[in-house]
């Protein structure tokens, strides 16, 4: 890893749940496993809220308005 990131486990995806009937960002839930076997689920509108932070935080360059406004927004389930 490198000496300016913290040693964060890597995840990998195992599987995508679609829930029938919810709102459209909390409707896919992706589920994620580490090496350790340490299960994380998260939700569509989890994965945007990252995005706008580090977008927000200056971790990741700007994406444009429009690309925002095709998800519908970032609210949480």
């Amino acid at each position: 890893m490198s000496a300016t990131l913290p040693d964060i486990p890597i995840a990998r995806l195992v599987g995508v749940t679609e829930h029938q009937g919810a709102q459209r960002q909390c409707s896919l839930v992706f589920h994620l496993e580490t090496e350790g076997g340490a299960r994380l689920e998260l939700t569509h509108a989890n994965i945007m809220q990252a995005l706008r932070f580090a977008q927000e935080s200056g971790a990741m360059p700007a994406l444009p308005e429009d690309w925002w406004a095709r998800d519908g927004g970032t609210n949480g389930c």
